[in-house]
């Protein structure tokens, strides 16, 4: 099936009934009765998802399930070729077996690899700073950072003796702006931070007053040139009031106004915090988090969602009324004015709800039927025509045969046509991306059938002429840690202005490259050189002007280390025509035209 081109695919599904059970009686599949219930559970037009090639790919039949509080999957690019992987893993009662698929579906050389416990969470990034992708992975009792090879950096694995059962987590960061990325992880009571080559950083570990269940957010919350972790915990036994907290890089407090103790028996149980930095207004830089309290025992909450300031004043303040706590808040311009509208799902009874800026619930909100799992969390992403974000949502509910629900919704809270997706197996975890580097979007799917011993599965849709944006997939979905939600493909934009690094590779001098997509219609990317300036990192900008000569976006504003480096243009909000971008340091300048096309 899947090598059909998609005008066969889209004849196949347009067909009667009888065709789908003639696969079914042929094939005997549970992977090829997913193509029949996919393919009859949206309608086809120019905006409905299409099966990736060779996919979906029916990853394993022995192992139980993936870890509940794991990150579900990982998308990375391992090779910097452009062609990204997919990571993910899955457990069975003592052992783990890590997987890496390449964009084929094919595995990707040395794995899978099985492990004698069990893995609990993942991230990926540059860790030692030698221009290689590297996986870091947490285990119920240590952490390990391996190569694209499976061979393990020089001082990892790094035991940690966990006693205690909690969520254990793994996240990165590049604390002090040295190339190299810190491992952040947790004990029981207990954050900790390790270099590059697994030692303990000098500050760490802190005493955190109960336990620490979800991801921190991670970023430099008052552009000092060092990175701050805001984190929420809360005990357990008994349950008491949650603390949200924010330390600096050495593991000092931030302020004296954090520990921030949360009142009258809220606690924080439904996910990371989300960061959101103004690079260039510190002062409207924020964090999102969601704490809840039983209202009716034993799951009837009261939901409170609350913007903070560094100072730990409160900016707004939302409630709802739930059953279950919600998940995290994650944030975008869902209808492209400018202002920021904000999601999230209740964990048991599947509530999705868009809010306004203020955190008051939308009209036509929440949705029944969809809403997060354990530590997912709601997307938004633009997955059909038009000037709006949808607001994507997994569910709990693997029934009617084991197939899972996707619910994808458009602002006023009416489902897109083709929704629910219906991918076989209870659904884990999703990411877009972009897989292949051709500029549309995918989204991966991890799923789990749930039939002794279970089956995982991973299904990949794409969406062909939806450009993969920053705009259309905004930033920051979920905390504040590019290197366990890079699946969004994008570099925050306060590290520093949406640039990527793209080579380690000291340049012997400036330069600027011709944009690619050009024309473009909206984004294109431009690349460039920088070399040291008299031995000193210079100051660089990169603007953008129009045909008049007025400057309409600023892309990079920073000191950067000599290195060859990406960015990207969004023109979603900007006219058609000639624009002109310009590098400029001192004792360098080029400029280059670019043609924005609608």
């Amino acid at each position: 099936m899947n090598k059909f081109g998609i005008t066969k695919i889209k004849n196949y599904l347009l067909q009667a009934r009888i065709v789908g059970l003639v696969l079914i009686i042929m094939f005997k599949s549970k992977l090829i009765l997913f193509f029949f219930v996919c393919g009859f559970a949206f309608k086809i037009n120019s905006q409905s998802p299409v099966l990736y090639p060779n996919f979906p790919k029916l990853l394993d039949s022995a192992y139980n399930a993936p870890s509940t509080y794991s990150s579900k999957l990982i998308i990375t690019d391992l090779e910097k070729d452009g062609q990204k992987e997919i990571v993910t893993a899955v457990n069975k009662t003592t052992t783990s077996m890590l997987l890496v698929i390449k964009s084929d579906g094919s595995n990707y050389p040395g794995f899978p690899i099985v492990y004698p416990a069990l893995i609990q969470n993942l991230a990926s990034g540059d860790v030692n700073n030698d221009g290689s992708i590297d996986i870091a992975i947490r285990f119920e009792n240590s952490i390990d950072v391996i190569n694209r090879f499976g061979i393990s950096l020089s001082g990892f694995p790094v035991s940690l003796n966990s006693v205690f059962w909690s969520s254990r987590f793994v996240s990165l960061y590049d604390f002090d702006n040295d190339g190299n990325l810190e491992i952040i992880t947790n004990r029981f009571n207990e954050i900790n931070v390790f270099n590059y080559n697994g030692q303990i950083r000098t500050g760490w570990p802190r005493y955190t007053p109960g336990e620490i269940w979800y991801n921190p957010a991670t970023g430099d919350f008052d552009k000092d040139g060092f990175a701050e972790i805001i984190f929420s915990s809360f005990k357990v036994n008994p349950t008491d009031s949650g603390v949200i907290n924010i330390l600096k890089h050495d593991g000092t407090n931030f302020s004296n106004n954090w520990p921030l103790y949360l009142d009258s028996g809220y606690v924080i149980e439904g996910g990371s915090p989300t960061l959101f930095i103004d690079k260039n207004y510190p002062d409207s830089t924020f964090f999102c988090i969601s704490a809840s309290r039983v209202i009716v025992p034993p799951l009837t909450v009261l939901n409170r969602l609350t913007k903070y300031r560094s100072n730990g004043t409160i900016i707004n303040t939302g409630y709802q009324v739930t059953i279950g706590s919600l998940g995290p808040v994650v944030g975008g311009d869902v209808d492209f004015d400018g202002v920021l509208e904000f999601a999230s799902g209740s964990q048991y009874e599947f509530y999705t709800t868009l809010y306004d800026n203020n955190l008051r619930v939308q009209n036509n909100w929440p949705q029944t039927g969809g809403g997060s799992f354990y530590g997912s969390w709601v997307f938004l992403g633009k997955v059909s025509s038009g000037n709006s974000l949808s607001i994507i949502s997994n569910t709990q509910d693997g029934g009617n045969g084991f197939y899972g629900r996707i619910f994808t919704y458009r602002p006023n809270g009416t489902l897109l046509n083709w929704s629910p997706l219906r991918p076989y197996g209870l659904v884990y975890g999703m990411a877009f991306t972009d897989l292949n580097s051709d500029g549309s979007a995918e989204l991966v799917i991890t799923s789990w059938s749930g039939i002794n011993p279970g089956t995982l599965s991973l299904h990949i849709f794409s969406f062909p002429g939806i450009p993969f944006t920053n705009a259309n997939y905004p930033w920051a979905q979920k905390n504040h840690d590019r290197y366990s939600t890079n699946q969004y493909g994008f570099v925050p934009p306060d590290e520093p202005i949406g640039i990527l690094p793209i080579s380690n590779t000291i340049p012997k001098e400036f330069s600027l490259s011709q944009n690619y997509p050009n024309p473009f219609n909206p984004s294109t990317k431009i690349k460039f050189s920088i070399t040291l300036n008299k031995g000193l990192q210079p100051l660089v900008q990169l603007k953008v002007y129009d045909v008049l000569g007025r400057e309409v976006a600023t892309l990079v504003n920073e000191q950067l280390k000599p290195r060859t480096y990406e960015t990207e243009f969004d023109g979603s909000n900007f006219a058609s025509g000639i624009y002109f971008y310009t590098l400029q340091t001192e004792g360098f300048i080029d400029s280059k035209k670019m043609i924005l096309v609608k």
